[in-house]
Formats: structure tokens, sequence, C-alpha cells
């Protein structure tokens, strides 16, 4: 069996390396870098929460235009939830997916650039095309 964590019983708690995971059994380190992972953070942060917000308003819009649907045909609380929402909810999430990669690239990119990270990224010699490479 592996050793997936590394584990020191004599180091002590200023040493943040006994907690890490050992995954270099994948070796990751070839083509993801810590700044990939970094911007790919930054990348799904932005895509997950603008994903969130506009389901939200969506499953808000659909129920107060079929309240009266549900409420007319009787429909119970845990169809209404389990048969129809759980159902709603992936179907919008996978119909708007594309756009919102596009706006959170944007979103992302615009928020690094505010806050200089960008130049940083390039001062370093990072091409544009491989700041990219993690979202994309």
């Amino acid at each position: 069996m592996k050793n997936w964590f590394k584990t020191n019983t004599d180091s002590s708690p200023k040493d943040k390396k006994w907690w890490k995971p050992n995954i270099s059994w994948l070796k990751l380190d070839k083509w993801v870098k810590r700044l990939d992972i970094y911007i790919i953070k930054k990348f799904l942060g932005t895509y997950f929460f603008a994903i969130a917000l506009i389901i939200s308003i969506a499953v808000v819009f659909d129920v107060n235009e079929n309240i009266d649907r549900f409420i007319n045909n009787k429909a119970p609380l845990k169809a209404i939830v389990f048969d129809y929402y759980m159902n709603f909810i992936p179907y919008f999430s996978n119909l708007f997916s594309p756009l919102f990669v596009f706006i959170a690239v944007i979103f992302f990119t615009s928020k690094l650039a505010e806050n200089s990270e960008i130049i940083a990224m390039f001062s370093t010699g990072m091409s544009f095309k491989r700041m990219m490479r993690g979202p994309i």
C-alpha cells in the first residue's frame, strides 16, 4: 500500500511539510507548476461562483413562474424539489457552461490585471498563451 501522506513523528509544527499529500507518483511537477495551480484555482473559483449565482437566480424565477401549476396540480414538495429541480439545475448548468467559461476567464483575468499579478507573470517571461493554458 502506498504511503499517501507524508508523516513524520519527529517533525515540529513549524515544519509545514508533514501534512502535504504525497502526489509524486502523478508526476504533475513536469507539466503543472505552482503558478498554473494558482491560475486554475482563480479560474475555477470565479466559474463556480458565477454559475451558482445564475442558477440560483434561474431557480427563483422558475419557482415564481410555476408556483401556480404546482399548487393547482397538488404536486408534493418532494417531487418538486427532487424530481423537477434536481433535473433543472444540471440541465441549465450544462446549458450555460460555455458562456460562463468565457465570462469567468474575462473576470478572473481582469481581477489579476487589477492586482498587477499579470504584470508580474509577464515580467518573468511568461507568454499570454502560457498564462491561459490553465483555464483553457
